[in-house]
């Protein structure tokens, strides 16, 4: 049987098999291109929007129906909804589908209007709830009145009650009409004048102002809640997923198709391979009939194969040199033995079983076996086996022709571990080497440093130059970074111009430290511009870094953690990193870099006082001064007191700074004391963690008395949150304060939900309105009518109120009308050094009409 054909009709046949796998090939991408895992993502976002969203109404509706007072349970709900939308903008919606982006702008747009009417029914709520709070204490001082004899007099008593009652019924929601309550507010209002009792005229005026706040903001939450129930956000958050649902079934549709297509051509393409092996078996089937051919070829086969030949029960007969060559056995030490002298151990006893049935049965075995050397090396062969039969085709002996392709399967295998480990673009280790080798390092417990960076022009670049301009642009990056001095990091392209390098740390080393290092570094290697196509470039990148711990177990959960560190990193431009725990996903730690150097800076003594005057409303005169902390790093500039406040709080630092500024400013009262500055007080905040100090009294007094300061010139500020959990222990020390001659002061009142109990329980001295409300009042009546409100809460309780933030002249001007007693911003002077206030002080002096009261 000849099994010879043309040569046109074997090239056909090969360009049909190769054409058949390109085939197979396209199905395949496409397959995997409708398979996009982009859009599970997506609705998983979705779905916990449409949850977060729920929890916003279930806590607007909690504190609505007075189920709590603090809006905690909302500011956490809404943090919450804000973050998990931020988390959905990584994802590029306009690139899934036109309609799907501009359901999700629309969405943007009505959770945003949603957001902006929550905190205005806080701000709203807040304001009822305080106005409530004095509303009944007018009504119980309204009942400790005598009854009046004179006839306007007994009618005015008599409409206060009926406001009272009114309010009370409108506060109770027992009716929605307000026009009987708005018509004695007017009868309340008229002639006045005429009334000589000032405790009745005082009386009514609380009354009325505080009924018209009542009714309007009463009006207004209820317009604001209206606003607020999230039917709009809900409805579009059921369209976003209907979308969503939408593209995954057309996805999931085509994947079906494309792999129905990638199996038929897979059949065909095994058709063909079949057809193409039997054909080359029966090739190998003659030649093994003609013993004459057979002989020929073996003696090339000699020079250039390893040749042997083996009896029925597989004792080897012969050999040729090649083979003794190669297997560094001696030609007796091969004889007689069987195949297994050259075994590897890297086939299992299935692998032997088929060959030996195949060959038994008259059949060509082929196929490719790893041996091994007598010194231990191992060597690969592509074998042939070819039984010889006699005449009545029964086997007589196998002879096997093997090929050397232990270079070949090497530099496969080396090209096969390039592919998966090193990136095409840039030759740097990829992502699937970064994952092996940190999962290493981390099972043999190493602590490690990963940071994630993200070139950010790559996408520009591409957009604009071309993309061959981007893989330019990523080749000269990696060619830097992996330039860096010292060999203590390995640097890894993650593609998408994201690298990522790790490196293994000491428990000697300060991460913080290390982190600051690595991005001075970075930086310096990216600050020369880089030659792309027709531009030069200035390389923009971010960098964030993660820290594993003993319980990181995961290289996935690291390299995680640094891809946060990074969107943090984007987000507040600066320097992030996480610490990485196999319990969290990653715990922020962002602020860790600002706190180190905190720390340094308080115990280095770089922290300075400032002192803001505080002036008189009604005679210009300088009453006291604030001292206010601040903070200038070498690096990092002046530096929001707001922020390292915050990050002090969360430590012992507040306590070492509380002490700092307490000490400074209790000497410096001294000192300007001396320079001429009578009666004024100092002003000096204190935190939470300073009240429950049980030595903070002893404190006070040990340095009143070194710096012979009179403890009645002392003014301690402190804040709601200091209250809030109404501890008896803050009581007993706010009260043995008191007893010392201290004045206590209520900072940023108004931004609370319970200020008017805290005043009456504690007894401030000093209520000072937040700038908040001080800001802008000149354009809105609403802000004006709050700040009245609180100062008339303030006069009935013989506190002084002290405004903050005061910016105008109108400002101040609208302040003193309703009756401030002490200004305090930036329209007389901004905080400034000592020696910079008593300079100012002195100039400030001269402009005043009586300079020996300047400081009365």
């Amino acid at each position: 049987m000849n099994l010879s054909f043309p040569r046109w009709i074997t090239s056909v046949y090969w360009a049909g098999i190769i054409a058949t796998a390109s085939l197979l090939l396209t199905f395949y991408l496409l397959y995997n291109a409708a398979a996009s895992r982009e859009l599970d993502e997506i609705s998983s976002e979705i779905n916990d929007l449409k949850r977060l969203n729920y929890a916003i109404n279930e806590a607007i509706l909690s504190h609505s129906s007075g189920d709590t007072l603090h809006y905690d349970h909302i500011t956490r709900a809404t943090q919450a909804f804000e973050l998990r939308i931020n988390r959905i903008l990584d994802h590029s919606l306009a690139e899934a589908d036109d309609h799907l982006a501009n359901l999700w702008n629309s969405f943007q747009q009505s959770a945003g209007v949603r957001l902006q009417m929550i905190e205005t029914y806080k701000s709203h709520y807040s304001l009822l709830h305080n106005s409530s709070a004095y509303f009944l204490m007018i009504a119980r001082q309204a009942r400790a009145l005598p009854v009046f004899t004179t006839p306007l007099e007994a009618e005015k008593q008599h409409q206060l009650e009926e406001l009272i009652l009114g309010i009370q019924k409108l506060m109770a929601f027992t009716h929605t009409d307000q026009v009987p309550v708005e018509n004695i507010i007017s009868a309340l209002d008229h002639n006045l004048s005429s009334i000589t009792n000032r405790s009745l005229i005082s009386l009514i005026q609380s009354a009325v102002s505080h009924a018209r706040i009542l009714m309007r903001t009463r009006n207004e939450i209820n317009e604001v809640f209206d606003n607020i129930n999230g039917r709009q956000t809900t409805r579009l958050l059921d369209q976003l997923q209907s979308a969503v649902i939408d593209i995954q079934r057309t996805q999931l549709q085509q994947a079906a198709e494309y792999r129905q297509m990638m199996a038929a051509t897979s059949l065909l393409l095994l058709l063909m391979i079949g057809a193409l092996v039997y054909r080359q078996s029966g090739l190998v089937r003659q030649l093994a009939a003609s013993k004459q051919i057979l002989e020929l070829q073996n003696l090339a086969l000699d020079k250039h194969a390893i040749v042997s030949e083996a009896n029925v029960r597989g004792e080897i007969t012969y050999v040729n040199d090649q083979f003794v060559n190669i297997s560094g056995y001696s030609r007796d030490e091969l004889l007689g033995e069987n195949h297994r002298l050259v075994n590897s151990g890297a086939h299992d006893r299935a692998f032997f079983k088929k060959l030996w049935q195949t060959i038994a049965r008259g059949d060509t075995w082929h196929g490719e076996i790893r041996n091994q050397k007598k010194n231990g090396d191992y060597y690969w062969v592509d074998a042939s086996i070819v039984p010889i039969t006699d005449s009545s085709g029964r086997v007589e002996k196998y002879i096997s022709i093997r090929t050397d392709i232990t270079e070949e399967k090497n530099n496969t295998a080396r090209k096969l571990y390039k592919q998966a480990n090193f990136s095409d673009v840039t030759g740097l280790p990829n992502r699937y080497y970064a994952e092996n080798a940190i999962q290493n390092l981390l099972k043999n417990k190493v602590r490690l440093m990963a940071a994630m960076l993200d070139i950010a022009d790559l996408r520009r670049v591409n957009s604009s130059l071309g993309y061959v301009e981007g893989d330019q642009l990523l080749r000269c990056c990696a060619k830097r970074l992996n330039n860096i001095p010292g060999d203590s990091a390995t640097f890894c392209d993650l593609g998408g111009g994201h690298f990522l390098f790790f490196a293994e740390i000491t428990e000697q080393q300060d991460p913080h430290q290390l982190s600051a290092d690595w991005y001075e570094k970075i930086a310096f290697t990216m600050k020369e511009p880089i030659a792309v196509g027709p531009a030069n470039l200035l390389i923009r990148f971010h960098l964030g870094f993660s820290i594993s711990t003993e319980e990181t177990k995961s290289a996935a959960l690291l390299m995680s953690a640094a891809h946060s560190a990074l969107s943090r990193a984007k987000d507040n431009r600066t320097l992030s990193y996480f610490i990485a725990g196999d319990s969290q996903s990653g715990s922020q730690i962002d602020s860790l870099l600002l706190e180190a150097a905190l720390q340094q800076a308080v115990k280095s003594g770089r922290l300075t006082v400032n002192y803001q005057p505080q002036i008189d409303v009604r005679t210009g005169h300088v009453k006291g001064m604030e001292a206010l902390v601040r903070w200038k790093d070498d690096k990092l500039g002046w530096v929001s007191p707001e922020l390292f406040i915050n990050i002090a709080e969360k430590s012992d630092l507040i306590l070492d700074i509380g002490r700092l500024v307490l000490k400074t400013a209790i000497y410096q009262l001294r000192d300007f004391q001396l320079a001429g500055m009578k009666n004024v007080r100092m002003s000096v905040n204190l935190s939470p963690r300073q009240i429950y100090d049980k030595g903070l009294i002893a404190e006070i007094c040990m340095l009143a008395d070194s710096a012979s300061v009179d403890l009645r010139d002392l003014e301690l500020e402190l804040t709601e949150g200091v209250l809030i959990d109404d501890s008896e222990d803050v009581l007993y020390q706010l009260l043995k304060l008191k007893d010392l001659g201290i004045s206590l002061a209520l900072d940023d009142f108004g931004t609370g939900y319970s200020a008017l109990s805290y005043l009456q329980k504690y007894s401030f001295d000093i209520l000072k309105i937040d700038k908040a409300f001080v800001s802008g009042m000149e354009d809105s009546a609403r802000k004006q009518e709050m700040v009245a409100a609180i100062i008339a809460m303030a006069r009935a309780m013989n506190m002084t109120i002290i405004a903050e933030g005061v910016e105008t002249e109108v400002e101040a001007a609208l302040l003193a009308r309703l009756g401030c007693d002490l200004y305090q911003g930036y329209l007389y002077a901004r905080p400034m050094p000592a020696d910079d206030l008593i300079d100012w002080f002195q100039g400030y002096q001269q402009l005043q009409p009586d300079n020996d009261r300047s400081f009365a």
